[in-house]
């Protein structure tokens, strides 16, 4: 069986609140377990698309 995790993420998220998603998060984080990583990622995808050179920067400069 083959699960589709970038869609499975994203349908979790769509009708989430800010409170949720900043708890999907969290808990993700929390349990350091790589099967959260995907998820991660996928949300992190999701950042990246919708942010604007200045905030890319910022996001790079984080990383660094």
């Amino acid at each position: 069986m083959q699960i589709n995790v970038r869609k499975s993420v994203l349908e979790n998220i769509s009708n989430a609140t800010k409170d949720e998603i900043y708890t999907i998060i969290n808990d993700s984080l929390s349990r350091k377990e790589d099967i959260t990583l995907p998820g991660l990622g996928v949300l992190f995808e999701v950042v990246w698309e919708k942010a604007n050179p200045t905030l890319k920067e910022q996001i790079v400069n984080l990383l660094q």
